[in-house]
Formats: structure tokens, C-alpha cells, sequence
């Protein structure tokens, strides 16, 4: 994925040197050719972040609710896979993938392996801090964080089908999925860690399904809240001509 920053200073450099050229200085005025460039850049990189992110949302959007795709890792040399922990373990498992060199990841791996460590989570959810780099890096990274180790620490190899099957965009990526298998939450950002945890405990380790009311449905309530407004008006009606 391209990060802003190098769209910002390619968009910043192309547009350079379009004003030094002899079309850019027919077109754009002197006291504007310093301006034009960073205008731009700020332009082009807004639009580009609403797409990436609009892009993002609908990926990671898209998992919610749906199996968790299984993927192979690695724990002090041991293969392992996301299915099989949850078949042996039946509790909820919360996710971190990372990388040694992202400047968010360090904090976002602070708060899991304080949640992992949290006593009111003992024995009620799975922690995985996930290294999406090769297994050398686990030990790197949990050594620079001074992690304490309260959460399970491995690798995945990152590859386009991780990629694909999380709508992996940005770095950390946190997935949250129930006992049974099913994605609660699937974010790179944003979202409360605690809150979600808490409520997917609070329903027995099992993602809460929301009702959704088809428009049939919708349009029965509604005409049933008509009758009885109807009904209200005609006993006021009655009430008042009693009194008359």
C-alpha cells in the first residue's frame, strides 16, 4: 500500500516541476508558483485518504459476522493455527498484526498484552500478538517494547491472502472473533478494545446478532402505531362529546 506521505511528496515533486516548465509558468502566476505544488499535494493526498479509507472500511465491514478465514503462525518455533486454538481453547480470541518498524504498533501491542494480563480476562479470552515479519522479529519487538509476555507472541508470514481475507490496509490490525469461530470485529483502528471485549464476554463469548427488521415488518409497526394514534383521537372525540 502507498502511505500518504509519499503520495503527498510524489504529487509535491511532479507538480515542481510543472510550474518550472514553460507551460507551467504560461499558466500559473510568479507570486503562485511556490504555492501551487503544496496546495496540490494537500489536495491529491485528502482525496487519497477518503478513498483508502473508504476502501478499508468496506473490506474489513465485509469479514463481520462471517467464519474467521484460518491462517498458519508460529509460537517459539511450534506451528500452530487460529482454527485449531479456537477449537481447543472455546473462548474468544483477540488479534494484533503488526510490524517492528510501524510507530502505532508499539502502544496498540502495549494495551493487548495489558488487557491479556488484566485479571478479570484470566481464563476468559485468548491473546495473540501476531508479527506479520519473519519469527526473528517476535523476539526483537517484545524485547524493545519490554512486553511482559502476558499474551501469545508468534509470527505470521505475511502474503496476499492474509491481506485479502482481513482487508488488511493499515498497521495494527486487530481482529476480535468469538468461541465459535464467527468475526465480531475486524479494525485497524479506532474502536474500543475494552468495550468490545467486554459485551462479547458479557453474551457468553458469543457475537450478539443483531435483529434486523425487514421493510415489511417495518411497515406493519408503523401502521399499528397509526391505528392506535387513530383510536386515541377518536376516544378524546367521544370524551368530549360526552362532556358537551
Amino acid at each position: 500500500m502507498v502511505q500518504h506521505p509519499l503520495v503527498a511528496a510524489l504529487v509535491f515533486f511532479l507538480m515542481s516541476k510543472f510550474v518550472q516548465s514553460e507551460i507551467g509558468q504560461q499558466l500559473v502566476p510568479e507570486n503562485m508558483r511556490t504555492w501551487v505544488p503544496l496546495i496540490a499535494a494537500v489536495l491529491v493526498t485528502s482525496l487519497w485518504a477518503r478513498v483508502q479509507g473508504g476502501k478499508a472500511d468496506e473490506a474489513v465491514n465485509k469479514l463481520v459476522g462471517k467464519p474467521c478465514p484460518d491462517f498458519n503462525f508460529t509460537v517459539n518455533g511450534e506451528k500452530k493455527t487460529l482454527k485449531g486454538l479456537i477449537e481447543e481453547k472455546k473462548k474468544p480470541v483477540l488479534i494484533d498484526m503488526y510490524r517492528n518498524f510501524c510507530p502505532a504498533c508499539g502502544p496498540a501491542a502495549d494495551e493487548i498484552d495489558r488487557l491479556a494480563g488484566d485479571s478479570k480476562y484470566k481464563g476468559q479470552a485468548e491473546f495473540l500478538l501476531l508479527n506479520l515479519g519473519p519469527e526473528k522479529d517476535v523476539e526483537e519487538f517484545k524485547k524493545k517494547r519490554n512486553l511482559p509476555g502476558n499474551a501469545t507472541h508468534g509470527a505470521i508470514e505475511m502474503n496476499k491472502s492474509v491481506a485479502s481475507d482481513f482487508g488488511l490496509m493499515y498497521i495494527p490490525h486487530k481482529v476480535l472473533v468469538d468461541k465459535n469461530g464467527t468475526v465480531v470485529n475486524n479494525f485497524s483502528f479506532g474502536k474500543p478494545l475494552e468495550a468490545s471485549l467486554d459485551e462479547l464476554l458479557a453474551n457468553g463469548g458469543v457475537r450478539k446478532i443483531e435483529e434486523k427488521k425487514t421493510d415489511a415488518v417495518k411497515g406493519a409497526e408503523e401502521e399499528k402505531e397509526e391505528e392506535k394514534e387513530e383510536e386515541k383521537e377518536e376516544d378524546t372525540k367521544a370524551s368530549d362529546k360526552k362532556k358537551d
